[in-house]
């Protein structure tokens, strides 16, 4: 059994999202606390499925191994976000494609002064 997580990040609103749901918070009560609020795209995607595509733009080949010992019967198929909560508070949708984050990713990580292509 391998979980399923979903992954999204919204590059494309990254200023204006946070302020879009500080302004919804201040508006008036989005509920009874804590609230949970998703940004999520509801793709599903398998964490091998975004390593692969990590290391394919980067060049590299991993082996990749599941330790079967931290699997748990319990762990449930497929994990998806579901981000209505922030559509309707704000009107947000994602717009840009996990492949193109995941080049932002690799992109902002290649340039960092911390360049972890190096590290060992």
């Amino acid at each position: 059994m391998q979980a399923i997580p979903s992954f999204s990040l919204p590059t494309d609103e990254k200023g204006s999202l946070i302020g879009l749901l500080l302004e919804a918070a201040v508006e008036g009560p989005v509920g009874v606390p804590p609230v949970i609020v998703n940004v999520a795209s509801g793709r599903v995607v398998t964490v091998r499925w975004v390593i692969d595509q990590l290391c394919a733009m980067a060049g590299v080949k991993a082996a990749l191994e599941v330790d079967a010992s931290l699997v748990r019967a319990s762990d449930p198929e497929e994990i998806a976000g579901d981000s209505s909560l922030l559509s309707s508070l704000t009107g947000w949708r994602p717009m840009i494609p996990l492949e193109q984050t995941l080049a932002d990713v690799l992109a902002d990580a290649a340039s960092s002064p911390l360049d972890f292509r190096r590290r060992r």
